[in-house]
């Protein structure tokens, strides 16, 4: 199953390596809702829709029965972003909510699994004219989007097109272009990966279109995420870069550019933006 998160033989070996551990895991083992979601995914890379919408209602269903709350969580996130890509918004309204009240309920904010529900989330309340609701959502993905990584290069660079969607519909071309450039950065490395390479450039295209604007919080790189992130406490640059593991430098850099990006000039200025987007919680008592 690992194999099939690493991505590395493209959407053949995914394929491969998906059927292998359906085959390993018979129905009663602990592990056979994970190995039928990473049959779905196998099957969304290769871009096979019909067969992982099919593969993803079984890993819901089993999952469910099994009490496996975070593959449910996640095919039910899948299932709802299938069911926008066919035009059926009530069903996917459905399937994303079940998404996310079984995502709070197990406390799986933070998980990176969770990102494809707070999109799918996103893309349901934006169709229904619920901008709020929606930036809220997106705020929850921003935060997550440090972890879509190299390591697990399509899962991560799937959810960033899902993002660019929903920056693209609110026409944030700022927000878009931060999630497609990483969603790149990964490609250039995996080029591999299937048909999804092919959306991020056709999303690249129509973030041309767009009029520049105020970046703001959606402008902010995977990196300035986490530089961001430890803005509230008070270390200094060198205490921040220790704890990244980069140079003192870099982390200046990305405080100058998280700066401009808010359109402030202080640290404690940058904080009440990111707190009032939902970024950080604010100065810790």
């Amino acid at each position: 199953m690992l194999n099939v998160i690493l991505s590395r033989d493209g959407p053949d070996g995914m394929r491969s390596h998906a059927d292998r551990a359906v085959a390993a895991e018979p129905a009663y083992s602990e592990w056979r809702p994970l190995a039928l979601q990473m049959s779905g995914i196998a099957s969304l890379a290769s871009g096979a829709l019909d067969r992982a919408e099919r593969e993803f209602t079984e890993t819901s269903d089993v999952a469910h029965s099994a009490s496996a709350a975070e593959e449910e969580q996640c095919a039910l996130a899948f299932l709802a972003l299938l069911a926008i890509g066919r035009g059926d918004w009530r069903h996917a309204a459905t399937l994303a909510n079940r998404s996310v009240q079984i995502m709070r309920a197990s406390h799986f904010e933070s998980y990176v699994s969770s990102v494809i529900a707070h999109t799918a989330s996103a893309r349901v309340s934006l169709h229904r004219g619920d901008l709020a609701d929606a930036q809220a959502s997106l705020a929850n993905a921003q935060l997550l989007r440090p972890q879509l990584t190299l390591g697990m290069p399509w899962f991560s660079v799937y959810c960033l097109a899902e993002l660019a969607r929903v920056y693209l519909a609110m026409s944030d071309a700022d927000g878009a272009r931060a999630v497609v450039g990483q969603a790149e950065d990964i490609i250039r490395k995996r080029p591999n990966i299937g048909p999804v390479t092919t959306e991020v450039r056709a999303l690249r295209e129509q973030i041309r279109v767009l009029p520049v604007a105020f970046t703001g919080s959606s402008g902010l790189t995977a990196s300035e995420l986490r530089v961001l992130a430890f803005l509230p406490f008070h270390l200094s640059y060198r205490e921040i870069a220790d704890r990244l593991g980069v140079k003192e430098s870099t982390v200046k850099s990305h405080t100058i550019s998280i700066y401009g990006k808010f359109g402030v000039s202080t640290r404690g200025s940058a904080i009440e933006v990111a707190s009032a987007v939902g970024l950080i919680a604010g100065i810790p008592s």
